[in-house]
């Protein structure tokens, strides 16, 4: 058996994994102590075949050759398997222990190199001679009751380029499963001017549709629905190839002045739902609830058809103030869930269970559009009598909406809340609205004596809420917290992001905790992977920021800041991984995703030349600011 990964072509052996790089730098992996009867056969088998025709003479052709999405060595040691898979061009491997199976049996030596080492992340490094390889510190779990339980794990060193594992902590009656974890796939996406990522979602095939502003007339575009810049700065709107190897399509989309598109959801039939604001008369509109612009900015609310060239529906709302969308989401009949901020009195209500409170920049406003998007099921204003900021939406599986942001109103909307109180400027706020719109279920103040704004949210199966954003508060409300301190400055320039976990009553913390180190710290984007555990992503200016098992373990940005990435297990106490991501200049990462193997995906800006990228579509930023596309696994 053999793969073509990126930068190599690996080969199976009955004893060993064979890297070759060049025909004259190969490299052997020899499992040491391993059963000699133990062979590598094929599992999951991928529905293609391969032939070779080489030659004139056909008798020497060899056709319907069986492919293998995975290879699996069986009992290479006692009650341990070995499976090597790919993984988004790269190639992956797991071993999998049994119940009676000893991690300290597992034993590998690496033949023909130059060296090896460990590095200070825990990484195994491997150089060869016109290169070299990384092996990611060993990222284990064990799957109980259906659910992923992480384990902590590590190469451990034996001498002469001999290593094993060490794992502790775990049940030995269930599988342990030993994986290594890599960055897998990092790109620029941008034209010579101005770029902007702000949303990303993933359909069921592992595509990525990505969403945010550009100010370039050649951003790259493929089967437009327009493939010009018609403003000073437009949408974009692209969706890229689940190996992330080309654009599947990549439009325009806005009038004559200006558009920005905040956030996508996609469906099952991967139709692509946006939603952004505009200050364009002549915004491409089809089947409007709205036909007009009203006055300055308004939304706009747009439906794509799957192959991204047509509008299904498209629509502005909006009112006589300013009106910005933020967030949207899509149910499982295709409604489409938008939320923002609005100055407009006049915003298209339906049912509302509010009317306009707004101080100078308005409510939010929460509404629900029918499945073919001429109307609204509802829609309704949300806040008091200040301001409330940074909306963000998310809908559970009964198709309740779950909303967040930041409120300066002391009179903001409360229902059985966890905290009643504004606590003193700015705080941070979560509402669940009824799945008919006609009622709240819960809606709460979370802070302290400082500021807090929430920017994310995600709900798990049983309808808990996850957020996250940033706070200023020595006494931001903790639970449980794995960082119990914290150690921003009290100042808007020196925060800390926060975690926090909210049971399905709306009530009770089930978690809370700071993030952070004695810079500024934000907590952007938040989302969950099929075993329940946590991801968060943001911005940082800490150099103290706290890494664990970091692709990146230092800090890039100087005074810009860099992003961060970080997994925690599902009790809110343990961090998996956590890393900076960043370049010598600005990142900030928007939006994330999380795909059924568990591979983030992260998008944003950056402003730095060397910004990390691997296999990308894209190597080298066009303009002065450029999107980031990621995946970390």
């Amino acid at each position: 058996f053999y793969a073509k990964a990126s930068g190599y072509t690996l080969w199976l052996a009955k004893d060993s994994l064979v890297f070759e790089r060049h025909q004259r730098d190969v490299s052997r992996l020899v499992f040491l102590g391993a059963n000699p009867d133990s062979k590598p056969v094929p599992a999951e088998a991928a529905d293609y075949k391969v032939h070779y025709l080489t030659g004139n003479d056909p008798a020497a052709w060899r056709t319907d050759i069986p492919t293998s999405r995975s290879v699996l060595f069986e009992e290479i040691y006692k009650n341990i398997d070995l499976k090597l898979y790919g993984t988004e061009r790269e190639i992956e491997y797991d071993f999998i222990v049994k119940p009676g199976g000893k991690v300290a049996d597992i034993a590998f030596a690496y033949r023909d190199v130059q060296r090896t080492a460990l590095d200070d992340a825990g990484d195994l490094v491997v150089d060869m001679e016109f290169g070299g390889l990384r092996h990611k510190k060993p990222s284990c779990y064990q799957m109980i009751q259906g659910e992923r339980k992480e384990v902590d794990g590590r190469f451990k060193p034996m001498g002469d380029n001999r290593y094993s594992f060490e794992v502790s902590g775990y049940d030995d009656s269930h599988e342990l499963i030993i994986d290594p974890v890599v960055l897998a796939y990092s790109t620029f996406l941008g034209g010579t001017k101005h770029e902007c990522g702000y949303g990303l979602a993933l359909d069921n095939s592992g595509a990525a549709y990505l969403i945010g502003s550009t100010s370039s007339t050649d951003f790259p575009t493929k089967k437009p629905f327009s493939g010009k810049r018609n403003g000073s700065s437009d949408v974009f709107l692209t969706k890229i190839s689940a190996t992330g190897a080309s654009l599947i399509y990549s439009t325009y989309i806005g009038g004559s002045s200006w558009e920005v598109g905040s956030g996508v959801a996609v469906d099952a039939a991967n139709a692509a739902y946006l939603v952004g604001y505009t200050d364009s008369k002549d915004f491409p509109t089809q089947n409007p609830i709205q036909k007009d612009r009203v006055w300055f900015t308004d939304v706009f609310v747009a439906k794509i058809n799957k192959a991204g060239n047509a509008l299904v529906y498209s629509t502005y709302l909006g009112g006589w103030g300013f009106d910005y969308g933020h967030g949207i989401a899509v149910d499982k009949a295709g409604s489409a869930y938008v939320t923002g901020t609005t100055g407009s009195n006049d915003f298209p209500v339906k049912n509302p269970i509010y009317k306009y409170q707004g101080g100078y920049w308005g409510d939010a406003f929460v509404s629900k559009l029918s499945q073919d998007g001429g109307s609204l099921v509802y829609s309704t204003f949300l806040g008091g009598s200040g301001n409330e900021h940074e909306t963000a939406i998310a809908v559970d599986s009964q198709g309740a909406a779950y909303v967040v942001g930041g409120t300066e109103s002391n009179n903001f909307p409360v229902k059985n809340p966890y905290q009643a109180v504004k606590s003193k400027y700015v705080d941070a706020f979560i509402t669940k609205i009824h799945p008919k719109g006609t009622s709240l279920v819960y809606s709460t103040f979370l802070g302290g004596k400082g500021g807090e704004y929430c920017h994310d949210i995600a709900v798990d199966k049983k309808g808990a809420a996850y957020i996250t954003g940033e706070t200023t508060s020595k006494d931001f409300p903790l639970k449980n917290a794995m960082y119990p301190v914290y150690k921003g400055g009290g100042l808007w320039l020196w925060e800390d992001a926060f975690i926090t976990k909210i049971h399905p009553k709306g009530n009770t913390l089930v978690f809370s905790t700071y993030l952070g180190g004695t810079g500024l710290d934000e907590g952007y984007c938040i989302a969950l992977d099929g075993g329940g555990n946590i991801y968060v992503s943001g911005a940082t200016k800490s150099t103290d920021f706290p890494v664990k098992n970091a692709f990146q373990d230092h800090f890039n940005g100087g005074e810009a800041g860099d992003a961060f990435v970080a997994k925690i297990k599902p009790n809110g106490k343990t961090m998996v991984y956590a890393t900076y991501l960043g370049g010598a200049e600005s990142d900030g990462p928007f939006d994330m995703a999380i795909n059924k193997n568990a591979v983030v995906h992260l998008i944003g800006y950056t402003r730095s030349a060397d910004f990390p990228t691997k296999r990308p579509l894209y190597k080298e930023k066009s303009g002065e600011q450029d999107v980031f596309f990621a995946k970390l696994k």
